[in-house]
């Protein structure tokens, strides 16, 4: 990937592609979740934690328990 740009705060993103790349990147890339900026700026990124995040996904969490059940 050579860039990735906002159209806007809410609206589509522009990505530039390297022009020798594999076929599969474009699809990998699309396959990635969106995280929020807000969310991370106050917890650390790298460390676990049983808060659930804001996600871009179409699934919420519901009910859990650590490494029992999840739904």
């Amino acid at each position: 990937m050579v860039k990735a740009e906002a159209a806007g705060r809410r609206e589509r993103w522009f990505i530039t592609f390297a022009e020798k790349r594999a076929r599969d990147v474009p699809l990998y890339v699309v396959s990635l979740p969106i995280f929020s900026k807000a969310y991370y700026a106050t917890r650390p990124f790298d460390e676990s934690t049983l808060d659930i995040p804001l996600g871009s996904g179409p699934y919420k969490v519901g009910k859990f328990e650590a490494n029992r059940y999840i739904e």
